[in-house]
């Protein structure tokens, strides 16, 4: 299914251009070497991740993806530079107008990485436009509950980005930490809760601590579970 998921990469040198065909070679990516042009494309494909030099001769990353945003395309970017403590790069990543400043030269396990999580928080994005915030999902989900040091196999009924709830007999008082573990595309997702309130046969948990990598992994599981009912 990944295969039909469009990658957008814009850079003014073809080598590099070429090393990110080459390392996404699952997805449909289109390369540019003209900002312009890859504009016009953002903006026809609505990509779901855009991988973004920041130095180019027309504009720079940054005033690329403004210039995206502008037009209307909400695609998750990823800045990749020789130059990462750029002032001007560091602010635009600190005001989220793109996920992750990638540094040069990079290695194609890590983009691939990054590219996965864009790809996720897209879908997830573009899929919650019109629901309700904290909407949770009937997603189940196998976890490790750490309680007090002792570890419990738990399953979800219900998550959201913001909490979940947990079927178990388990007699746990409210405000209780918990930390839940589970694994995701071969690492280990891990986010601390708390319980929020007790139901029969499980516990309501509100998410105190979730990581971005965790935040990613959650809702691209709801994303999955959006695009199987569709």
């Amino acid at each position: 299914m990944e295969a039909k998921f469009t990658v957008i990469a814009v850079d003014d040198e073809a080598d590099n251009l070429e090393l990110v065909e080459r390392t996404l070679n699952k997805y449909r990516v289109l390369i540019f070497t003209d900002a312009e042009d890859a504009i016009a494309a953002a903006v026809q494909e609505a990509p779901l991740c855009m991988i973004v030099d920041y130095r180019m001769p027309k504009m720079n990353g940054v005033e690329f993806i403004r210039a995206c945003r502008k037009q209307g395309v909400d695609t998750t970017a990823l800045m990749v530079t020789a130059y990462p403590e750029l002032d001007e790069v560091i602010f635009a990543e600190q005001t989220d107008l793109f996920y992750r400043i990638v540094p040069k030269p990079f290695t194609a396990k890590g983009l691939l990485q990054h590219v996965q999580i864009c790809i996720a928080e897209t879908r997830f994005c573009r899929n919650m436009q019109g629901r309700r915030a904290g909407e949770r999902f009937h997603v189940e989900l196998s976890m490790t509950a750490t309680i007090g040091g002792r570890e419990l196999t738990v399953a979800t009924e219900n998550i959201s980005l913001g909490g979940a709830y947990v079927k178990t007999d388990e007699k746990v008082p409210l405000g209780t930490p918990i930390q839940l573990t589970f694994p995701h595309r071969g690492q280990t997702v891990v986010v601390v809760a708390t319980v929020a309130h007790r139901g029969r046969g499980g516990l309501g948990l509100s998410f105190a601590e979730v990581s971005e990598q965790s935040r990613f992994a959650i809702g691209e599981l709801i994303s999955a579970f959006l695009y199987d009912r569709t």
